[in-house]
């Protein structure tokens, strides 16, 4: 009688792990068939809502920096009329920052002012920044087939949007596969003065704050399609008091963001980038 308990028992257990594995394998192929997403199919919305603060501060005893941007003070811009906007959001801050060079690519608006790599984009606006959105959005398609947009819908309304004013627009893949390719990013914005749209999934943008042999360092992280313009990079070299090395590497991106519009985007294990190109308007 034991014996037979024994083995109903034993059989009990085999029959679950059975299950288990079946479950565990059904999982697996699931996981696998969303992982395979096409990169044009994705969509991009924002930023999302669960975005996680948090702070660093770096003492030093010394620190180098390299460093490189297209503007004094680069467009950055944002938009509240409408959700899921991260994509023309992103393009309408690359037109603005070609509107410089290319006229009437904004109706009715001078960007700023200034000379060369010296040149201050106006950080106030007001009805033609907004329009110009509104145009992206209506010519990109934004939440008609979805909410937000692909990279497809990206291209094609931003070519839409430029072939209307008597430009073109030209695209330059910033991406090695699937693996992001950063000094390709560099090379287009100091080499060519092309800023570059970077398509994300998750992410973490700081603010810098230097204070007599420390930096400080805001953090806002995130895990969602999100898109960002980039117009500059900062590398910084830190020597620890303790003799150690810590290098880190930034892009200088309009976020998009009401509360960080413009911030260092940190090229980490933390960054994943689906997409990337580096945009020439003429």
């Amino acid at each position: 009688m034991n014996i037979l308990v024994v083995r109903n028992f034993i059989f009990l257990i085999v029959i679950e792990a059975f299950f288990m594995a079946f479950i565990l394998l059904m999982g697996g192929m699931f996981i696998a068939k969303a992982e395979d997403t096409s990169v044009s199919d994705i969509r991009y919305t924002s930023a999302g809502d669960d975005l996680i603060l948090t702070s660093d501060i770096v003492a030093y005893a010394d620190k180098q920096t390299n460093e490189f941007s297209l503007a004094a003070k680069i467009p950055a811009y944002y938009y509240e009329k409408a959700l899921n906007v991260c994509v023309p959001v992103a393009a309408g801050n690359i037109v603005a920052y070609f509107d410089r060079y290319n006229a009437e690519l904004i109706a009715d608006y001078t960007p700023g002012s200034g000379i060369g790599n010296i040149y201050f984009y106006k950080s106030a606006f007001g009805t033609e920044i907004n329009n110009m959105f509104a145009q992206l959005c209506r010519d990109m398609g934004t939440n008609v087939a979805g909410a937000g947009n692909t990279v497809t819908e990206f291209k094609s309304g931003l070519e839409k949007y430029c072939t209307r004013a008597g430009y073109n627009a030209g695209y330059v893949k910033c991406t090695d596969g699937n693996d992001f390719d950063y000094d390709k990013v560099k090379s287009y914005l100091q080499a060519n003065k092309y800023p570059v749209i970077i398509f994300v999934q998750s992410f973490s943008i700081c603010s810098i704050g230097e204070s007599g042999g420390s930096d400080s360092y805001n953090i806002l992280s995130g895990r969602s399609n999100h898109v960002m313009s980039v117009f500059g990079y900062v590398e910084i070299t830190y020597e620890i008091k303790d003799g150690s090395i810590k290098h880190v590497n930034f892009l200088q991106v309009a976020t998009g963001l009401k509360d960080m519009p413009e911030a260092y985007l940190i090229v980490d294990d933390s960054l994943h980038v689906t997409d990337a190109y580096a945009i020439h308007i003429e």
